[in-house]
């Protein structure tokens, strides 16, 4: 299924890489969904020089049946892209979202300098290294939901630093039954661990 139209396009199903080429390349918004389910590599984005706002969801599972929309608190999600290079991201992006996905570390994920807002809420993150949040031109990051253990002091210093908001959704239950507090900025009131690292409480 397609939606919208002109400049902003939503699409809920899942594309084969070359089916890229033959969207508009004057699009400056691009939802998708049930992204990754069978190609694991991130589409190649590059030549969408006007694409300012981009959204790769993996569509969920609740009851064993994939739903064509974002996963929520209460759903699954299984979508196969490990790493984000920069060379498939449009120059003019300016607001990246990456759902549901299986990135693991940070260290896969490589922005333009013109990317504000990064939204990386359900993927496979379980820790973050003191230089894995270099992005001085964020204003706003999103990893809640990820399986965050561990911390490295001052982990967000560099992004608090440069004024970005930085919020997390921490999740201590099952995954169809998450008890769930926010926290913004993160990581402020964690219990110190040994080697100055910080650790989720549980």
């Amino acid at each position: 299924a397609i939606g919208g139209g002109g400049a902003s396009w939503t699409i809920k199903r899942e594309l084969d890489p070359r089916s890229y080429a033959s969207l508009p390349t004057t699009l400056i918004s691009l939802t998708l969904y049930d992204a990754g389910k069978t190609y694991a590599d991130f589409p190649d984005l590059s030549g969408f020089t006007s694409l300012t706002t981009l959204a790769f969801h993996r569509a969920c599972v609740r009851d064993g049946t994939e739903q064509m929309q974002a996963c929520g608190q209460n759903t699954d999600s299984d979508g196969k892209v490990t790493t984000i290079p920069l060379d498939k991201l449009p120059p003019s992006l300016t607001s990246l979202t990456i759902t549901g996905q299986n990135i693991t570390d940070l260290d896969d994920i490589h922005l333009p300098t013109t990317v504000t807002y990064l939204n990386m809420e359900k993927n496979k993150i379980g820790k973050i290294d003191a230089d894995d949040l270099p992005w001085t031109h964020l204003t706003e990051f999103h990893f809640g939901l990820n399986p965050v253990s561990v911390v490295s002091k001052g982990a967000f210093s560099t992004l608090i630093a440069a004024g970005a908001t930085v919020t997390e959704v921490i999740r201590t239950g099952p995954i169809n039954h998450p008890d769930t507090k926010i926290i913004t900025p993160p990581w402020h009131t964690r219990t110190s661990c040994p080697a100055g690292l910080y650790g989720t409480p549980g």
